[in-house]
């Protein structure tokens, strides 16, 4: 059994993780959930991912979910905008970096919901769509930390040099801009990993859920800049 069930303790019958009563005996099978709280979210997020993720799961509706997409698509067109000119890329408005981000974005995240839903059918697991939207979506709140916090931090230090490549961030104060790449690594590897502990909450293989969160990260975090880039060449 690759994916992961509710087991009914009464009658001892397999159910989704979704699933409020069982389906054979109509036992409750867990507490109801039916609203996600923001502070909870973030705080399990961050000190413990696996009951984060059971947590979002677990609740009928998925709160949040625009406001994270947001800060992602919005911090994926500021990364875009600032790393264009060093790829001999100058896209001269940001609206125009923005609008294309979103659409990208959009068009990734249908496609490995189509793709996901497609490989789940084929361990018997059934998710409802809001269920394939909070698995994508949920594991990019380390951009929320990128956007509110690094983000002002680098416009503060560099402006709108951040965005230029005569002088580079790098030539004006090279160790705060290592330092802020550094950083950025690390939202971004912390993103990755959430993907990884996302997708195990779903299927029993690590194996199996660590190549499919390193595909859907790879998909929705990296692939958007290169299809832009590849865009406005």
């Amino acid at each position: 059994m690759i994916g992961r069930f509710i087991i009914c303790k009464k009658c001892n019958a397999q159910n989704q993780l979704s699933s409020l009563n069982c389906l054979n005996c109509s036992q409750i099978l867990r507490d109801r959930v039916v609203n996600l709280d923001f502070l909870k979210i973030v705080s399990l997020l961050i000190e413990n991912p696996v009951k984060g993720f059971n947590y979002i799961i677990l609740s009928e509706n998925k709160n949040f979910i625009t406001l994270f997409l947001f800060f992602f698509i919005f911090k994926t067109s500021l990364l875009n905008y600032s790393i264009s000119p060093y790829l001999g890329l100058y896209i001269r408005y940001f609206p125009l970096t923005l609008f294309y981000t979103v659409i990208i974005t959009i068009l990734l995240i249908v496609f490995i919901i189509i793709l996901t839903k497609f490989l789940f059918r084929l361990i018997l697991v059934k998710l409802r769509i809001k269920d394939y939207f909070a698995l994508i979506i949920y594991p990019l709140f380390p951009f929320f930390f990128s956007l509110v916090l690094l983000s002002l931090l680098e416009l503060a230090v560099f402006g709108n040099y951040l965005f230029e490549i005569s002088p580079t961030p790098f030539e004006i104060k090279p160790a705060l801009a290592y330092i802020f790449v550094i950083f950025e690594i690390l939202l971004l590897l912390w993103s990755l990993v959430l993907y990884v502990i996302a997708f195990q909450r779903i299927i029993q293989s690590k194996l199996l859920s660590a190549v499919i969160g390193v595909i859907v990260f790879f998909i929705i975090v990296v692939l958007p800049h290169l299809v832009l880039f590849n865009i406005v060449r």
